[in-house]
């Protein structure tokens, strides 16, 4: 049961995020700020229907201290995430993620204290080579031929080339700030495990999310008659949003009741392939054969420190 829960949570948040770039398309002028507010404010009344679940709010110092530190982390990560897409193609975007376990296998060692990782530097691998062949459309053949006759001797030109389609992400605004969102997400991610020791999975996921949708909300206030616009205009497809993105996270509250969290958001990464169909299906967006192989070794990548990091 825990696994199917799981993978709704995969589902629900893929259909999530290309309903928010098809709200952008429907709707002009709409902003990042209003989008990336909208989607977690209306979430709250969701929540509320798991606090049984999760008990009484944490008292513990730390997990406060945790919440005070990864909020403005989770709000940057939130409009920056939203804005990578509005502007870069969903395929494109979202795999960026599964550098997060990367970069939390990093910092996990410094946050929370946990062994440095070693059999996970094939994942890594793979997440490399992964982001290498999602890059490859951007590399910029003159950029190549220009500099690259500047480079003396044939491993340096070798290596050179190679990189030219990591160094593509520099030039695309939406990979650029998906990166960000990464290291911002990996950052929460240590501090989520302080919190989970001292709070518990479930009471830790859902005060915490709470808290978020708070600061949202106190933060759209000024914009709230935008918002109501918005709803005017698109009210089924806010509602959708809303539902599926509220959803997501009540189940993924469920989940971690059935099973442990490592396995949870293993099979929640499948995500990213989910999506990609998905903006084929509902955006009509291209998906090339470099991307699907890109794709899948960033996911194999991502996955493999996930079960083999814990």
């Amino acid at each position: 049961m825990g696994y199917l829960y799981a993978l709704t949570t995969a589902v629900l948040i893929a259909l999530s995020d290309v309903l928010v770039r098809k709200l952008f398309r429907r709707v002009e002028g709409l902003g990042v700020r209003e989008m990336a507010l909208m989607r977690v404010m209306l979430v709250a009344p969701l929540l509320l229907l798991a606090l049984p679940l999760a008990g009484p709010i944490p008292r513990e110092p730390t997990f406060w201290l945790v919440v005070a530190l990864g909020m403005p982390l989770e709000l940057i990560a939130l409009l920056l995430y939203v804005r990578a897409l509005r502007d870069g193609e969903v395929s494109v975007a979202l795999p960026l993620l599964s550098l997060t376990p990367m970069f939390v296998m990093l910092s996990g060692p410094l946050i929370a204290g946990d062994p440095w990782p070693r059999l996970e530097a094939l994942g890594v691998i793979a997440i490399v080579l992964g982001v290498w062949h999602l890059q490859i459309p951007h590399a910029k053949p003159q950029a190549q031929a220009q500099h690259g006759a500047r480079v003396r001797g044939r491993l340096r030109r070798r290596l050179y080339e190679f990189s030219l389609p990591l160094r593509a992400i520099g030039s695309q605004p939406a990979a650029r700030g998906m990166l960000i969102v990464v290291v911002c997400y990996s950052l929460t991610g240590g501090l989520g495990k302080l919190g989970v020791v001292v709070a518990g999975p479930l009471a830790m996921f859902v005060w915490y999310f709470l808290a978020l949708a708070l600061a949202a909300f106190v933060l759209v206030i000024p914009r709230i008659r935008n918002l109501a616009a918005v709803f005017r205009q698109e009210p089924w497809l806010c509602g959708a949003l809303a539902l599926t993105y509220g959803v997501h996270l009540l189940a993924h509250v469920v989940g971690l009741s059935f099973i442990p969290a490592v396995e949870l958001v293993a099979i929640k990464r499948l995500s990213i392939i989910f999506a990609a169909l998905m903006a084929v299906w509902i955006l009509r967006e291209a998906l090339p054969a470099g991307r699907v192989l890109g794709i899948l070794l960033m996911l194999a990548g991502a996955l493999w420190i996930s079960m083999f990091g814990q």
